[in-house]
């Protein structure tokens, strides 16, 4: 009998919690792999205390090294009428932030606080708004939040394939930084080897010359 009431108890007290317990927020930052503001972002986030580790879950994006999430970043920046010009590109709500530093922390603390006060059907979705952008057909019309499936074949990926080629490199905050990744390191290799080669064809041609005159004069 006691067992029962303890379990009544639990019911009473902790079922409303579970019921009307809000659900977290998306914050979403692209990174690259390897930037070292894009780490400093991330364990800002992550080591929040547990009073706002409750309201949001971190959704992290990798664009340095994958080319569909590049231009994925770029397509929201275009969408909001801005320029991705760098990482960590966050966005929490309806607002976004390039670049991280101490002085961003207040604002990134104020929009959870904003964004997750808010009821569910009044929170900013970004992937839904990003996804009604770029595929505009596949929704009735613009207040609809569903798919509409019978327009799927007409969805436009055109526009990804002319600007396959653009991505390699843009979404570096500096030329240098490339420099500091694998593949700009093996490039610096390549090219370091291609000079001290041609240095030392030239070096071996101008040796080779100058014996070749000696020998002359001795032989005249």
């Amino acid at each position: 009998m006691k067992k029962l009431l303890f379990g009544l108890l639990l019911i009473v007290f902790f079922f409303p919690v579970s019921v009307f317990a809000k659900e977290k927020i998306l914050v979403f930052m692209f990174y690259g792999k390897g930037c070292s503001h894009c780490e400093e972002a991330t364990t800002f986030f992550n080591e929040l205390d547990s009073s706002y580790q409750d309201k949001f879950e971190l959704e992290r994006i990798e664009v340095w090294y994958d080319e569909d999430n590049a231009k994925m970043m770029d397509g929201i920046a275009e969408m909001r009428n801005e320029e991705a010009a760098g990482v960590p590109y966050i966005l929490i709500g309806n607002q976004s932030w390039v670049g991280f530093d101490k002085s961003k922390e207040k604002e990134f603390l104020a929009a959870i606080d904003s964004e997750y006060e808010k009821d569910l059907d009044e929170r900013y979705s970004l992937m839904l708004e990003y996804s009604k952008y770029k595929y505009p057909n596949a929704f009735k019309d613009e207040d609809d939040d569903d798919f509409d499936w019978d327009d799927i074949d007409s969805w436009d990926d055109d526009d990804d394939e002319e600007d396959n080629d653009r991505y390699e490199y843009e979404h570096y905050s500096s030329p240098f930084q490339y420099l500091t990744t694998l593949p700009g390191i093996l490039m610096m290799l390549v090219i370091g080897f291609v000079l001290l080669f041609g240095l030392a064809v030239v070096v071996g041609l101008v040796f080779l010359i100058i014996y070749l005159v000696k020998k002359d004069k001795k032989k005249g």
